[in-house]
Formats: C-alpha cells, structure tokens, sequence
C-alpha cells in the first residue's frame, strides 16, 4: 500500500464534507487510523476527537492523537459530539453491533453523522483489478531492484518469500487465488447490493436514522491501487464521471421523539 497515496485519496473525501459540518462543530471521528482526517479537520477549526481500536492498520503510522478503544463502548458522556465521522468504517460493523447505538448516545439530538462509504462501482473495479495488481506486486518483489518503491511489493516479498513453503502456498491462496471479502459482507457479490443505496437508506433506517443527505466524493479508485504511482488525483476525478464515484456520502440525523418531529421536517425542508 502507498500511504501517500491512499492520503491524497482520503484528503480528496474529507473536503467534500467540508461544507456539510456546521461551523465550531465538535467533531468525533470513528475508526482515525492515522489521523490523517482529524489532522486536516483539526486545521480547519473544529474541535476533533478521535478513536480506533489498538490493532488497526495504521496504528505505527499516526500523525494525529487517536485514543484507544474496544470497538463497542465509545469512551464520552451523552451528547458530547454535534458531528460523529467515518470514513470507509461502517461496512466493518454487524447490524447488532453496540457501536451503533453509542454514536447515538455521544451525538447531541441536533447533530449529524457523516459517513464515507464505497459504492458498488469501487467494487467492481476492485474484482476486475485484482488479479493485474497481483501480477505487478509479484513482478516488483521478485525484480524489486528495478521496480519503483512499492510498500506492497516491499510486504508481499517479505510476507511471503521469507516463510516455509506451506504457508507460502496457503498465503497465495488466501491473497491471491481468491480476491478477499470486503468488510461482513463475506461473499464476492454480496457488496454490489450491501452497497448501494437502497440497501444502505433502509439499513440506516432501521438503526434509528434519518437519512437527509447522499451525494458522491467524485474521485475513481480501487481497492487494489493498480496505477497508484502513474494516476493522479487529477486524472482520478476526471475518471469518476466515466467510471463511477467510488466512495458516496452520507448525512444522517437522529429520529427525535414525535413531540421534535415538526420542527426536524422544518429544518429538513429549509436544508
């Protein structure tokens, strides 16, 4: 994986929230990672907090202060947020899982949720790219001293070169043969409908959500990072209005008690 890739993709995202978040907000964001969207939300002028659990990907990798948590107990009182964020995190959570209700808990009653999600697009290109990003991963880790630095390359030839040979068979089949399930979905067409909007507005829904807001980030990419050091991000938006916006965003807000509901449709309506 390029880092600096993958950053530019995610910085590209988080701006086109920019303009949904009321300003002074106080923002929590779920699953930070690196910190990369609490960093650039921070410098914008909002008050940001942000959590991940102790084992997530970029956790060696932190530019921001990311507390730890258990994955199901956010650790803030009652309505201590007008914003709770996520990016690319909620397709991770079981419908049953407690997260759910604590975004509730920790979100005061007029605030929103924004979620970054991919989209049935970015999947499909993912299936149809896997084995091509494979064939260049395997390419660089073998004639890695005329390839151009590749951490994935780096990863793979390390991961599996380095190992007895059974679990280099069973590492190739686990990564390779097959591409990998994508969040809880586990089946490969399982996200083409889990991703898209109606499947995701009445799951939303049923979680005790309205959802006010969905509009796409307008930028293409994969799973997979196939030409990740010869497209641009520029190239990249263009490429969306073709190939399909990968990721969408989506703006909830709590279901308030009957006696709020007139003034929400009010507040919806003037939105």
């Amino acid at each position: 994986m390029n880092r600096e890739y993958l950053k530019a993709i995610r910085e590209h995202e988080i701006r086109q929230v920019l303009d949904l978040i009321p300003s002074g907000a106080t923002i929590l964001e779920i699953g930070a990672g690196a910190g990369w969207h609490a960093r650039w939300l921070s410098d914008h002028g909002f008050d940001v907090k942000a959590i991940d659990v102790e084992d997530h990907l970029f956790r060696d990798h932190t530019e921001w202060e990311v507390i730890k948590y258990d994955g199901e107990t956010i650790p803030f009182p009652d309505a201590s947020f007008s914003v709770v964020f996520t990016s690319h995190v909620m397709d991770y959570l079981a419908s049953d899982n407690p997260v759910h209700a604590e975004i509730q808990r920790v979100l005061k009653d007029d605030g929103i949720v924004v979620h970054i999600l991919p989209t049935p697009s970015w999947w499909a290109w993912s299936l149809i790219t896997h084995y091509p990003f494979y064939f260049k991963t395997f390419f660089f880790a073998v004639f890695h001293n005329f390839a151009p630095r590749d951490e994935t390359a780096a990863g793979f030839r390390a991961g599996l070169f380095n190992r007895k040979v059974t679990d280099q068979i069973r590492e190739f089949v686990a990564t390779v043969l097959l591409p990998a399930r994508e969040g809880a979905t586990g089946s490969l067409i399982g996200p083409f409908r889990l991703f898209a909007d109606r499947t995701r507005k009445p799951f939303f829904e049923r979680l005790g959500w309205l959802v006010i807001r969905i509009r796409p980030t307008g930028v293409y990419y994969s799973r997979y990072k196939l030409l990740d050091f010869v497209v641009d991000l520029r190239t990249r938006v263009a490429l969306s209005t073709i190939m399909g916006s990968s990721s969408r965003i989506y703006v909830l807000k709590k279901k308030l008690p009957s006696r709020h509901r007139e003034t929400q449709r009010v507040t919806e309506n003037r939105t």
